[in-house]
């Protein structure tokens, strides 16, 4: 917990120099959900630090449809040390995958509540790449 405490620290530390460094409103944030872990961690403590850091509620959250069993998979093939037998390993990502499917219907849920000004999508990890561009592009209006 205490390794992916630090992962996650450093994945928000360096968005924030990202969009200190950034000429433009939209900064891409990966790996975050792989490191949280709702039995883990306070997932309302956790969002109202990423406002805090990110200033308020215009954060659009894309979220990324794909079963833990292949993104285990995809994370093998780049040469990643991963046991795909390892039981622990398994657990932590297919929670990490149960608490995704929790914070897309909870930000769901706040912005039909207005308290988010982005509507959280939902894109699919075997859908072509440009089709998710797409969809992201259309659904930021830009």
């Amino acid at each position: 917990k205490i390794i992916r405490l630090k992962k996650l620290s450093l994945i928000l530390l360096n968005t924030l120099f990202k969009i200190y460094d950034s000429k433009s409103n939209i900064i891409f944030v990966e790996s975050i959900m792989h490191q949280i872990i709702k039995n883990d961690f306070e997932i309302n403590l956790l969002l109202k630090t990423i406002r805090k850091i990110y200033w308020g509620n215009n954060i659009q959250f894309v979220f990324v449809k794909c079963p833990y069993e292949e993104s285990l998979k995809r994370m093998k093939k780049r040469g990643e040390y991963v046991f795909l037998e390892n039981k622990i390993i398994l657990d932590r990502y297919k929670s990490s995958n149960e608490t995704q499917n929790f914070l897309f219907f909870k930000f769901k849920n706040e912005y039909f509540q207005s308290r988010l000004k982005y509507k959280p999508i939902i894109i699919d990890c075997n859908n072509e790449p440009d089709i998710n561009a797409k969809k992201i592009i259309r659904e930021l209006d830009v």
